[in-house]
C-alpha cells in the first residue's frame, strides 16, 4: 500500500463486523431483561468494549492504520476501565462502612449484656439483653413559659414593645383559647393587619416547633397566652 493512500476494506468484511454488531446488540437487549447479579455491569460493558472495538478496528481503519494508534487507542480503552472499575468498585462497598443514620445514639452495652449474646447454649440469652438495655428516658414536658422563650420570644414580645411580629401583651383578653390554638397550629388563618403572611409558619417550621413540640405543650403555651 502505498505512503498515504488509504486501505481498501473488503464488503464482505464490513458485512460480517456489522453482523456481529448487530448479533450483540440483539444480546445486550436480551440480557438487559435478566437480572445476573454481580454479572450485570461486567457483561454490558463487555459488549460494549466487543463493538466499539470493532467499530475503531474496521469501520474506522484503525486495525490498517499506523501501529502506534492502535497502541494509543488501547492505552485509552485500558486507562477508562481502570477509571470505572475504581468507581464501580467504590459504590458496591458503600453498604459495610457501618454508617449510622442521622439521629443515631450509640451506647456500650453493659458486659452482662456481651456476655448473654456471646453463648449461644443459654436459652435465657434474649431475655437478659432486653433486661438489662438501657430505657429511654422520654424528654421532660416544657412549660409554656419555656416554649415561648425558645420560639416565640424574638418575634413577640409581652410588653407591647415592636418586633417583627404582633405583641403578646393583652391577648389573652383579645382572643379565646380556640382562637390562640388555631394561631399556633396555623398562624395563616387568621394575619394580624399590618403583618406579612407565611412569616410565622416560615420560621417555626425552621426551628422544627412542629416537629418537637407535643399536643399536651402546645396547651401550655395557649395557658401561658391566655395569661398575658
Amino acid at each position: 500500500m502505498a505512503h498515504g493512500s488509504h486501505h481498501i476494506v473488503p464488503i464482505r468484511t464490513l458485512a460480517t463486523v456489522f453482523a456481529v454488531l448487530v448479533a450483540l446488540t440483539i444480546i445486550t437487549v436480551i440480557t438487559a431483561q435478566l437480572d445476573l447479579g454481580p454479572l450485570n455491569v461486567p457483561l454490558a460493558l463487555a459488549i460494549a468494549g466487543t463493538k466499539a472495538v470493532a467499530v475503531a478496528a474496521i469501520f474506522m481503519a484503525l486495525k490498517y492504520d499506523n501501529p502506534v494508534n492502535m497502541v494509543v487507542a488501547f492505552l485509552g480503552i485500558a486507562f477508562a476501565v481502570v477509571f470505572l472499575s475504581l468507581t464501580l468498585s467504590d459504590t458496591a462497598l458503600r453498604g459495610a462502612l457501618g454508617i449510622q443514620p442521622a439521629g443515631h445514639i450509640p451506647y456500650e452495652l453493659p458486659a452482662a449484656v456481651h456476655e448473654a449474646s456471646a453463648s449461644a447454649e443459654e436459652p435465657d440469652a434474649v431475655a437478659l439483653a432486653e433486661q438489662e438495655m438501657p430505657e429511654v428516658q422520654e424528654a421532660p414536658a416544657r412549660s409554656g413559659e419555656a416554649l415561648y422563650d425558645q420560639f416565640c420570644k424574638t418575634c413577640h414580645s409581652l410588653d407591647g414593645s415592636v418586633l417583627p411580629g404582633p405583641t403578646f401583651q393583652g391577648i389573652g383578653q383579645s382572643r379565646t383559647r380556640e382562637a390562640l390554638t388555631e394561631s399556633i397550629l396555623d398562624p395563616d388563618a387568621t394575619i394580624t393587619e399590618g403583618f406579612p403572611p407565611q412569616l410565622m409558619l416560615l420560621t417555626l417550621n425552621a426551628l422544627n416547633f412542629y416537629s418537637t413540640t407535643s399536643d399536651a405543650e402546645i396547651e401550655s403555651l395557649v395557658t401561658f397566652l391566655e395569661a398575658q
